[in-house]
């Protein structure tokens, strides 16, 4: 189904070095394809679903994640610096902040459902990480 392309680019290396510096580990399990959130037709045009689960220590946290359509055709799996750069790494403050910084509709039920997404998954983050691992974190990049 999927393949590993190695590759030995900047950005890969960035996040290897946050995980083996902090002792995470990141585990990708394939999932049937469902819809994602922001996608209001699920005409699957979308890439492969995964659940993503880190560990540190005792610690651990799941998201669901959807790699890009390209790499999907490709049949490239996902790399940690693909969810690590993807995941939120800051409060996003009251829906209405969070409408306006990324141009969602107030009055949008798909805007609170993403929004109450966002939050949960903040609340996960923020559990995991320390906050010099957050701050380490919004580096990578």
């Amino acid at each position: 189904m999927t393949k590993t392309i190695e590759t030995n680019n900047e950005y890969h290396a960035q996040a290897d070095i946050f995980m083996e510096v902090h002792d995470i580990s990141i585990e990708f399990i394939p999932l049937e394809s469902g819809c994602p959130i922001w996608n209001d037709h699920c005409d699957h045009k979308h890439g492969y679903h995964y659940k993503v689960i880190f560990r540190k220590g005792q610690k651990s946290f799941r998201i669901d994640y959807w790699n890009s359509l390209h790499d999907s055709e490709l049949g490239i799996e996902p790399h940690a610096y693909d969810v690590l750069t993807s995941i939120t790494k800051d409060d996003p403050g009251t829906f209405e902040d969070f409408c306006s910084n990324f141009g969602y509709d107030t009055d949008s039920r798909r805007a609170e459902r993403t929004y109450r997404a966002v939050i949960k998954e903040w609340g996960k983050v923020k559990r995991f990480f320390t906050p010099k691992e957050l701050e380490e974190l919004a580096e990578i990049q």
